[in-house]
């Protein structure tokens, strides 16, 4: 009897050795293949997300960026466009300088101007002017500035219309049998009308006709000492030449 239950007690002993040895490499596989599949995760590349469809609010902000790169583009180009358009209006509008030269028996005029354009139609031109004359028994020198508000119509010919009027001022020396007749001045309101004949793209002839009126009492007449005085109003003809660049 005691022979049989040592038998059984032994049969016994070695099932639970066996059952637990057959456990722990259970878990030790286990645990091997956790740790391998963990590793294949981490060392592969990062999950990519799949990518969404573009909003409309996203395909309105691209737009709208699109059109501000246009119109960036467009916008340098504006100046050269205008400069472009200033050398443009500056041929159609030149400076322009002239003058005449008026000689003959006992007489010399010089006069000079600059005309400055404001507009292609409108300018100021700024004169002066220097004229000595004598004769038998007299002489006479006189000069002064003037200033006058243009008014010029270019156009496809090669006559150039203008008209203009502004305030001016002369000073004039005269002598009568070889004595002082008179030193003074006066102030001056003066009109033009006139053409300009283009000969070139900067040179043109000039015809003009001039009128003076004497604002303060105009010069004495060439007779006597305390004779009459000359014509308050007068005019005359000019022929001259101007430049422009």
């Amino acid at each position: 009897m005691r022979f049989l239950s040592l038998i059984l007690a032994l049969m016994f002993g070695l099932t639970t050795v066996s059952t637990s040895a057959d456990a722990q490499m259970f878990w030790s596989k286990t645990t091997k293949t956790s740790k391998t599949k963990s590793k294949k995760k981490s060392s592969g590349a990062p999950e990519q997300l799949p990518q969404q469809p573009a909003s409309d609010l996203d395909k309105e902000l691209a737009a709208a960026g699109a059109v501000e790169e246009e119109e960036e583009e467009v916008e340098s180009y504006e100046p050269a466009a205008s400069a472009r358009e200033r050398e443009e209006e500056d041929r159609e509008n030149p400076i322009g300088i002239s003058g005449g030269i008026g000689f003959g028996a006992g007489y010399f005029s010089f006069n000079a101007a600059v005309y400055y354009p404001l507009s292609r139609f409108f300018g100021f031109e700024f004169s002066g002017f220097y004229r000595q004359q004598s004769g038998k028994n007299y002489s006479e020198t006189t000069y002064g500035p003037e200033i006058d508000f243009m008014l010029r119509v270019p156009n496809s010919t090669m006559f150039t219309p203008f008209a203009g009027a502004g305030p001016g001022y002369e000073w004039w020396e005269r002598h009568l049998n070889s004595q002082p007749l008179e030193e003074s001045s006066a102030l001056t309101l003066n009109g033009i009308v006139g053409l300009d004949l283009g000969i070139s793209k900067h040179f043109s002839l000039t015809l003009a006709n001039k009128w003076v009126m004497y604002v303060d009492d105009p010069p004495l007449a060439f007779e006597v000492p305390t004779g009459p005085r000359e014509p308050r109003h007068s005019s005359r003809v000019m022929i001259g030449f101007k430049i422009g660049f």
